[in-house]
């Protein structure tokens, strides 16, 4: 089993901590393989999505425009990254413990 699947279900606080801002935005979407058969675990609802995938990825999908060529593009990276910021440092410290 991966070492976030594990570190999901022992300490389930910190990693719902880390996923609050997933129900909260809108540009994001999780994405990744999930399993064929689902993962039986008695986490709650909040972690399924996350719990039964393989590996998982957040994306973003935009269709190409003028936007992607004006400065507001910039803006937007900042402030939609600065969104995944502290997921980004939960995965971190993962990986720094494994």
């Amino acid at each position: 089993m991966p070492y976030t699947l594990v570190t999901m279900k022992e300490n389930p606080k910190e990693f719902l901590n880390a996923i609050t801002f997933y129900s909260k935005q809108s540009v994001f979407t999780l994405e990744g393989d999930t399993y064929k058969k689902a993962l039986l675990n008695d986490l709650s609802p909040d972690f399924q999505p996350w719990y039964q995938r393989k590996s998982f990825y957040l994306v973003c999908h935009h269709q190409v425009d003028d936007h992607l060529f004006s400065r507001d593009l910039i803006e937007d990276l900042v402030a939609n990254y600065t969104i995944l910021a502290p997921f980004y440092n939960y995965l971190l410290k993962l990986r720094v413990q494994a």
